[in-house]
């Protein structure tokens, strides 16, 4: 095995393409400087837990951005889909329709609309049947002090 790794070794040294040179001495250089960082780095374990922790959290705000990314894309393409969708059949509606037969049912819906809301207008003015509101609608509140009178 110590043959292989000597020869292998020479083989890469000498006989290497000029592609890859720059990458050896580009290794070459970050070994040599970086290689006293890391003996202080490792010798000392309180800042080697620093970096680790520091290290963690970058990765961690990394997949929770990447994680955010995402569920962004997907609620986006939902409402784009959606709004396309909708003006896609508001068109087919009005180009099975017709122009005025889509205005009339926009003036019977707004019709039926306001029915409604005139219905539960009334409604809000009587109140829900129950102790409170029957309380106030016979003046048990005493007469219009407003909260003052809950008390």
């Amino acid at each position: 095995m110590d043959l292989l790794q000597t020869w292998t070794y020479h083989l890469l040294g000498y006989y290497t393409p000029a592609y890859l040179k720059p990458l050896y001495t580009l290794r070459d250089t970050l070994s040599s400087t970086l290689s006293p960082l890391l003996t202080r780095v490792t010798t000392n374990p309180d800042l080697t837990s620093i970096l680790l922790l520091l290290a963690l959290l970058f990765l961690g705000i990394k997949i929770l951005d990447t994680a955010a990314r995402a569920l962004l894309f997907w609620v986006r393409l939902a409402v784009r889909l959606a709004f396309w969708g909708a003006l896609a059949v508001a068109g087919l509606w009005v180009w099975t329709r017709g122009v005025e037969g889509a205005v009339e049912d926009l003036e019977r819906l707004g019709q039926v609309w306001m029915g409604e809301y005139q219905r539960f207008k009334e409604a809000g003015r009587e109140g829900p049947p129950g102790r409170g509101w029957d309380q106030r609608r016979e003046g048990g509140f005493q007469k219009g002090k407003g909260r003052a009178g809950w008390r």
